[in-house]
């Protein structure tokens, strides 16, 4: 018999590059220093694209758009790093990023969801 938590993993079929800052200095005057991104790990997921809209700023068009990705539960993330891409097994890139992860990255029971944010211009 196969338990929901096998089946939930099953399902993450592809792996996600999470990277953590690793400047948390601040200059002479208080203000954080420019972010130096570092590879943390590659970790197992399932990611798909949940809705994408257009912003139009007097002459600019940017793209926004917003990913959801499940991680195992015991991965370690936090709303301060990035995932560079997502790719499937084979390291073929599906989604390339970076993405940013938006305030709230949710416990379920068997996984954990995150919403991911890429912006193009």
């Amino acid at each position: 018999m196969t338990t929901v938590a096998s089946r939930v993993r099953t399902r993450m079929t592809m792996r996600a590059d999470i990277q953590r800052n690793a400047t948390a200095t601040t200059d002479a005057r208080g203000h954080p220093d420019a972010p130096d991104f570092q590879a943390l790990a590659t970790v197992a997921c399932f990611a798909w694209t949940k809705r994408r809209q257009r912003v139009v700023d007097g002459n600019k068009i940017a793209y926004a758009e917003e990913f959801i990705c499940a991680m195992a539960l015991d991965t370690d993330i936090t709303e301060a790093d990035r995932v560079n891409q997502i790719a499937d097994r084979r390291g073929t890139v599906l989604f390339a990023g970076p993405f940013k992860p938006l305030p709230t990255i949710q416990r379920r029971q068997q996984h954990l969801e995150l919403r991911l944010q890429r912006v193009q211009s």
